[in-house]
């Protein structure tokens, strides 16, 4: 009498080179893990980061007049190849980190992401800029592509809703932030934005995320500029507000579902 439990298995039906698609990746084809290239190091962790990852808080962010480069967040699948000598929001494949002031150890320290980074990265990604720069505060600008959002988006209506860890939540200093409602149950936040919120969830850190619709526009940098005036009182984006955008990136729709 045969024994099921004793008794060899049959043999696949899957070649040996189908089974090998589903291993692991091998360490010697593993991507090299990302980095910060610091102009100056941090003695003082700052006590703001600011993160841009939509364009416009990238473009808030160039156009800060007092900014100054103290680092550069490398990416080792990023080519860099095309990019200018000078910071540029032409280019589409740098990270820049600058500081406001001039002192060895700035209070406010922000970041303009120019490229994509996959979901796979993003993880990593987020725990090297977090453990590197050590804020006690961190505020991360994104966007809201209309596929993550359970609504009706109209094009000619600029938004801005707010994401918290707890530690920023149970802050009575700085309350609550009034007039920017929560990100509405049911919609998706994912990539880099999520991951940055996830590691300062994880981390204890005070983390706010500002996620705006659409990307980039005059109304949407007009609103982030009132929200970050209450949100990073040490910055004043005044002058980058009224510098007109490069282009206009909006596509001309009525409702975006």
């Amino acid at each position: 009498m045969q024994d099921p439990l004793t008794d060899l298995p049959p043999p696949s039906r899957f070649l040996l080179d189908d089974l090998n698609n589903f291993a692991s990746p091998d360490d010697s084809v593993r991507l090299p893990h990302p980095f910060i290239a610091w102009n100056r190091t941090l003695d003082i962790p700052p006590k703001l980061l600011l993160v841009a990852l939509s364009k416009s808080a990238c473009h808030l962010v160039h156009y800060l007049p007092t900014k100054k480069i103290i680092g550069t967040f490398v990416l080792p699948e990023a080519s860099m190849a095309g990019n200018t000598l000078l910071p540029s929001l032409q280019d589409k494949s740098c990270c820049l980190l600058y500081a406001l002031e001039e002192t060895e150890n700035p209070t406010v320290v922000l970041a303009s992401v120019q490229y994509t980074v996959s979901a796979e990265r993003s993880n990593a990604w987020a725990k090297t800029l977090l453990r590197e720069v050590r804020p006690e505060k961190v505020v991360v600008v994104g966007s809201i592509p209309s596929q993550h959002f359970r609504g009706k988006l109209s094009s000619d209506e600029a938004l801005i809703f707010n994401l918290e860890t707890l530690a920023q939540r149970l802050d009575e200093k700085d309350g609550a932030l009034k007039g920017v409602p929560y990100f509405p149950s049911g919609s998706v936040v994912d990539g880099l934005a999520a991951a940055l919120l996830t590691q300062c969830q994880i981390m204890k850190l005070k983390g706010r995320l500002l996620v705006s619709w659409p990307d980039y526009d005059d109304p949407v940098v007009n609103l982030l500029t009132s929200v970050l005036k209450k949100v990073c009182p040490a910055v004043d984006f005044s002058v980058s507000a009224k510098t007109p955008l490069l282009k206009a990136l909006r596509v001309d729709s009525d409702l975006y579902t």
